[in-house]
């Protein structure tokens, strides 16, 4: 991934944050680095801060999702409402995003 491939604003994972787990908003942008908008207390202290980040460790939000489709059929439990639970999911991110 490169710089002029993420936008200020736009939310997405990133795999030194909880794994990948976190839902942070890009909010800087470095040749080699984004600054992270979002909850880095793990959910316990529901605290907004920020932090710079390597840019190869972004995660967009449809790599995300197809991530947790693998995984669902992975361990061989993907049914029709895992599906539509993860597509309502990808379609608020999307509207917020607009």
């Amino acid at each position: 991934m490169n710089c002029n491939s993420v936008k200020i604003g736009q939310r997405v994972y990133h795999s030194n944050v909880y794994n990948g787990r976190e839902l942070m908003e890009i909010v800087g942008i470095r040749k080699n680095q984004v600054e992270l908008k979002g909850d880095y207390s793990g959910g316990t202290n529901n605290v907004c801060q920020s932090d710079w980040e390597t840019l190869e460790g972004v995660i967009t939000y449809e790599q995300h999702i197809a991530k947790q489709i693998m995984e669902f059929v992975e361990i061989g439990t993907l049914n029709t409402d895992d599906i539509m639970d993860l597509l309502s999911r990808y379609r608020i991110i999307i509207e917020i995003e607009k």
